[in-house]
């Protein structure tokens, strides 16, 4: 019995040794597949003419140090506003991020009318690390015509303090533009109607007309008008 008792408990112990490493590998992955994200967040839909931001949104990084990729759009449908003072890589529509509670210094440079913007981004100080949540850069596009503006995101890098490669997936976003619609008041779409126009001058029309016929029948009763 004894002998019996020690076989089953050897078995136990193998089958225990086999199963906790598969088990706990089951629990990681999730951590380890979860890893950092990047990706734009735009709005869902604005209407041409219409200023919007678009943000570079990071998520689960550790001790980011720099950021360097491109954002491409279509210059057709969405437009990103520049001036002559932005020669030196600063943008009034481009501005800096934060993640982690840290700032992120951004130099760019954009080719509007290929629809690309070429990003450096710097966690301020520098090899201090940005550990958490928050966003690279914000840009300030404005809606040019009707359409899907797709902003998306290419030759990406991320390196942490120790000039390591951080891994990461990149996820573009679009934004739907749309017509402005109709001027409405009261839920009642405007409309010119000629002939509500018309009506008081026709009136005046036919009241002097009247008067003028009374005025000749009354002077061909005195006799005056024959």
């Amino acid at each position: 019995m004894k002998y019996l008792r020690n076989k089953l408990l050897n078995r136990l112990l193998k089958t225990a040794c086999i199963l906790l490493p598969l088990l706990l590998l089951a629990i990681s992955l999730p951590v380890l597949a979860a890893g950092v994200a990047v990706e734009v967040d735009a709005p869902d839909e604005v209407e041409v003419g219409e200023d919007f931001i678009a943000s570079v949104d990071i998520a689960g990084v550790t001790d980011l140090d720099c950021a360097v990729f491109r954002v491409r759009f279509d210059p057709d449908i969405i437009d990103l506003p520049t001036t002559d003072d932005d020669s030196d890589g600063i943008y009034d529509s481009i501005t800096d991020g934060e993640v982690g509670g840290k700032t992120v210094k951004l130099l760019a440079m954009v080719w509007k009318e290929s629809g690309l913007i070429g990003m450096t981004a710097q966690v301020q100080p520098a090899l201090s690390g940005a550990t958490g949540d928050g966003y690279i850069v914000e840009l300030h596009f404005n809606a040019v015509s009707p359409g899907t503006g797709d902003i998306g995101l290419e030759h990406t890098s991320l390196s942490n303090i120790e000039a390591e490669s951080i891994t990461a997936t990149w996820t573009g976003d679009s934004v739907d533009i749309i017509e402005a619609p109709s001027p409405v008041v009261g839920g009642t779409v405007y409309r010119t109607n000629k002939l509500a126009l018309l009506a008081p001058w026709i009136g005046l029309r036919l009241a002097g007309l009247a008067i003028i016929a009374g005025a000749i029948i009354f002077l061909r009763r005195r006799g005056v008008w024959s």
